[in-house]
């Protein structure tokens, strides 16, 4: 245990040294343990198991959780692999790809060598044997790759907030869509957290007309007057368009200048409001009785006719989920596939999930200052196209 977590301690100091040099990402730091599966070619596992007849099918056999242990050695790498008595040091690292030879325990007059690489936190490759192959598929145990995405996170939310505040383009809310509003929400909290002065001097950016998917947005606020949408967060800026007492909207940001919000009309259009002229929308008569406490999923979305159940995407991967917790009291906690996700004061959370080929399910939790928890548990399944 010691081990491990001073291997887990080097790799995240000197991930956070490297940072200013534009390190590569803390999930593909190859140092550490790795839990991988060896998979092998065909073998009789009950011959094998005999003590001198079965010596020689004994190293073929595949192993689900092998461990490897990556070391940072004599300015290099070694890398141990237990138990099959493999060790390669040093082993060359370049571009994310491991290479080397090492005696091969089994064979003294042969060698073994190894041809790995590590991307987005995975380790895959081959440990190629005289007259065999192991096909390897890894990643670092649970606890260690929650660090390293905490880590990710933590670090990519400081870089948006030391840097300019106005994004580059808007047309980036094109691609990004409610993660980014959720990232645009988050460096608010940080400026006011910070000092309300810093807000109202940030230049706030140019919608240029813009426009974004309003799949999974909810209206929450309606023109209360006629208006304009706006170019700019400004009495004189460009008018995108007018706006009809009545028009639901999107309010996405406050503009970091008072007097003004970043708002979506309901057909995606992207522009800006005087705070004056708009107002909460009202809820209808006939709206839909919720629960005092609520974890709602907005993006991506549910499949038709399974809300709160089931969700299809169309690759597996790293999935962002973005949503918000309604509640009668304030949120304390929210962890979601046993991990802790920071959320904003509104409730509303991004969190990223692994969802494998087979898809997977998972479960939600949130905890409060006072009363009972609420959890939504739900399917993510993946496109069989």
């Amino acid at each position: 245990m010691k081990r491990a977590a001073a291997a887990l301690i080097a790799a995240l100091l000197l991930v956070a040294s490297a940072a200013a040099q534009e390190a590569p990402s803390p999930l593909d730091d190859p140092a550490g343990f790795w839990l991988v599966a060896e998979r092998g070619p065909q073998v009789n596992e009950t011959l094998a198991s005999i003590p001198i007849f079965g010596a020689n099918l004994r190293p073929r056999v595949g192993n689900p959780r092998a461990v490897w242990d990556i070391r940072r050695e004599d300015g290099g790498f070694t890398i141990e692999i237990r138990p099959r008595g493999l060790t390669f040091k040093p082993a060359r690292y370049a571009g994310g790809a491991f290479a080397g030879e090492a005696p091969d325990p089994d064979n003294p007059q042969a060698r073994v060598r190894l041809d790995a690489r590590i991307a987005d936190g995975r380790l895959t490759g081959k440990l190629i044997y005289a007259d065999f192959e192991l096909t390897l598929d890894g990643r670092p145990p649970e606890s260690v790759e929650a660090l390293r995405q905490a880590y990710a996170m933590t670090r990519a939310r400081l870089d948006e907030f030391e840097g300019p505040y106005a994004l580059p383009e808007i047309e980036r809310l094109r691609a990004e869509n409610l993660v980014l509003i959720d990232r645009i929400r988050r460096v608010e909290g940080e400026l006011r957290a910070r000092g309300g002065g810093n807000a109202a001097r940030a230049p706030a950016p140019l919608a240029g007309g813009a426009a974004i998917a309003t799949r999974g947005l909810v209206a929450d606020a309606v023109a209360q007057r006629t208006t304009e949408l706006r170019n700019g967060p400004d009495a004189v800026a460009e008018t995108i368009q007018a706006l009809p007492a009545g028009a639901p909207l999107i309010r996405l940001a406050d503009a970091g200048r008072p007097g003004w919000a970043l708002v979506a009309t309901a057909e995606g259009a992207i522009g800006y409001v005087a705070t004056a002229a708009i107002g909460a929308r009202p809820t209808p008569a006939a709206a839909v009785v919720r629960s005092a406490r609520e974890i709602q999923v907005a993006f991506p979305a549910w499949d038709p006719g399974r809300t709160g159940r089931r969700m299809t995407v169309a690759d597996p991967g790293f999935v962002s989920l973005v949503g918000r917790v309604r509640a009668d009291a304030p949120l304390t906690a929210l962890r979601i596939a046993d991990a802790q996700v920071v959320f904003n004061a509104d409730g509303s959370f991004t969190a990223v999930v692994e969802v494998p080929r087979e898809g997977r399910r998972v479960r939600i939790d949130a905890s409060f200052t006072q009363g009972p928890g609420t959890a939504l548990e739900f399917d993510v399944a993946v496109s069989s196209r």
